[in-house]
């Protein structure tokens, strides 16, 4: 009995042995490249690893450094990105080292991680962007990350096809607490004049707006529940977070995906758009007056359509630019379904609100200091339409109504592609709201049936902004900001309530109908020419007292935490 004891005992070892080896410490690069080939746990001493090729890692591996040792991978100067490569693969950890990219733009970036599971990336420097491709719950957190070289369009993070579009599975990556900058792409030049396209049988040209895609601190490219928050990004050439999807109106295809039900929080976000103060970036003479090649900066950004991007929160973020100018929350293209809550904005002098056309869009207590234009609700369906009220030939149309009177069927083969998700089961349930003007004539308003053709103009509720409301919007612009000399001069360009402007689609004998129907509404707004009650307005703690006017003004005002914008806990910081 006690030898078949010591057996079964030997047996656990063994096991245990199997499961939890012991971490295997290396000093050199030709350990460390055979070492990867096993599914363990690595520690690595100090030492600049230069590699010969991609290090890729295997499923259950843990890759770190020894405590307090420093330690770089980069690759050998004629092996090409990416430095590190986790493919397909579960259960990697990586944490407390530097990877460096070259010093060149390269096709791929530095990390890149492609479906697998579960794959974090903790307090790592990487020069040269992260690519994370499907998956799930991967994770970026306590980490430093830039991308100074352009590689692959120069995004610092870059998460592209996770989640389950049609059935709403939520992918679950995280980007936590960590530092992103320096993200300098420098626009695509095509397509434009000077770069035209020309297509051929069976390859069409690529969907455009490209530019857009290029110098932005994270990228969330047909991503459905993904989480970013409590970051620094700062230093860009373009936007501070781009959320897209991709719909073209011609050519849907199966690549053309939604974006959905992703969460923007306590990030600061500071000095976005700086392609034009980038050589490079304006060196093609493609870039247009604003020296932003394709791209209008924001500080939070979404394109395009109804496919981007329901479910989205943008909460408690701080905007802040030491140069004034630029956009701050900016809803592009039609985006739909994005709420914006309690974020602060400092020093963004466009439009702090800018929603341009979208349904189902929804702005609550944002708060701009030092702007000048606290936004606007647009609707650019209309804006082609020049040859009267009666002769409407642009727009996002959705129904027969529209398309058989005009003989305008460019959005047939659209619709149906967004019909496929719109009227799936996972977004009737989660979106029900979409379902209240989605192909129809006539707009299920909280009050009743509203129509969408007031005046027989054979338009339909896809072509206007069903469901977008602002409401509790405040600026705040005082002598001491520099906007004014003193408070009587001190002004504001509030969001306007009239909707049918650049556009013939509603001169008389029909006039301006949209607004009378409520398809949006702009609720109380508030210019404040003195302090409204923040903790510290000069040195920018922007919170408010518990007995701020602004509270006492706007009841139900949202409580914004600003002492936990930001990242905590991060070594590189």
């Amino acid at each position: 009995k006690m030898k078949m004891g010591l057996v079964a005992v030997g047996l656990v070892l063994v096991c245990l042995t199997s499961s939890f080896s012991l971490p295997l410490h290396v000093s050199d690069v030709g350990t460390l490249m055979e070492a990867a080939k096993n599914n363990q746990h690595i520690v690595l001493h100090e030492n600049d690893y230069v590699l010969p090729s991609t290090l890729t890692l295997l499923g259950s591996t843990v890759l770190t450094a020894y405590p307090n040792h420093n330690v770089i991978l980069r690759l050998h100067a004629s092996a090409s990105h990416p430095v590190l490569r986790i493919y397909n693969v579960s259960s990697v950890h990586v944490s407390s080292l530097r990877i460096a990219g070259h010093n060149s733009s390269q096709y791929s970036m530095a990390v890149e991680v492609k479906h697998g599971r579960n794959v974090t990336l903790d307090t790592v420097d990487v020069v040269g962007g992260v690519a994370i491709q499907g998956g799930k719950d991967h994770t970026i957190t306590r980490s430093r990350i830039s991308n100074p070289h352009s590689s692959s369009h120069g995004n610092c993070v870059y998460l592209t096809k996770a989640g389950d579009p049609m059935n709403l599975t939520t992918c679950n990556h995280v980007v936590s607490h960590t530092e992103i900058f320096d993200c300098r792409g420098l626009g695509d030049p095509w397509p434009s004049s000077q770069y035209p396209c020309k297509p051929k049988p069976g390859k069409p040209c690529p969907i455009d707006p490209y530019p857009n895609i290029t110098g932005n601190g994270i990228l969330l490219n047909q991503v459905i529940g993904a989480n970013v928050s409590n970051c620094y990004i700062h230093d860009v050439n373009y936007h501070g977070v781009y959320t897209q999807a991709r719909l073209h109106s011609k050519f849907p295809d199966p690549n053309e995906t939604p974006s959905a039900l992703n969460t923007i929080a306590l990030n600061l976000i500071q000095d976005y758009g700086q392609c034009a103060e980038q050589k490079l970036c304006n060196y093609s003479g493609l870039s247009g007056n604003n020296g932003m090649p394709g791209a209008d900066p924001g500080c939070i950004y979404f394109f395009d359509g109804p496919f981007c991007c329901y479910g989205t929160h943008v909460i408690n973020n701080f905007c802040h630019l030491h140069k004034a100018g630029l956009k701050g929350l900016y809803i592009d293209g039609s985006s739909s379904g994005v709420t914006t809550v309690g974020n602060v904005l400092y020093n963004v002098t466009g439009n702090i609100i800018d929603n341009n056309d979208g349904q189902d869009n929804i702005h609550f207590g944002n708060i701009a200091i030092n702007g000048k234009n606290m936004g606007s609700l647009t609707d650019s369906n209309f804006w082609g339409s020049k040859q009267g009220p009666f002769n409407i030939t642009t727009g996002a149309a959705c129904t027969s109504h529209y398309w058989d009177h005009y003989k305008n069927y460019d959005n047939v083969n659209r619709t149906k592609w967004i019909s496929m998700y719109f009227n799936s089961p996972a977004w009737m349930k989660h979106f029900p709201e979409i379902q209240a003007w989605f192909m129809k004539t006539s707009w299920d308003s909280p009050h009743g049936p509203v129509s969408c053709d007031e005046k027989n103009q054979f338009l339909d509720c896809c072509m206007f902004p069903i469901g977008t409301i602002a409401n509790y919007s405040i600026m705040v612009n005082t002598p001491a900001g520099g906007q004014c000399k003193d408070e009587a001069h001190c002004t504001w360009n509030n969001i306007s309530t009239f909707f049918c402007g650049n556009t013939n689609a509603f001169d008389a004998p029909v006039g301006c109908w949209p607004q009378t129907a409520e398809f949006q509404l702009v609720g109380p707004q508030k210019l404040y020419t003195s302090d409204p009650g923040f903790e510290d307005m000069a040195n920018l703690n922007f919170a408010l007292k518990p007995d701020s006017q602004i509270y006492k003004d706007f009841p139900g005002f949202p409580v914004i935490p600003f002492d936990k914008i930001g990242p905590k806990q991060n070594k590189w910081a």
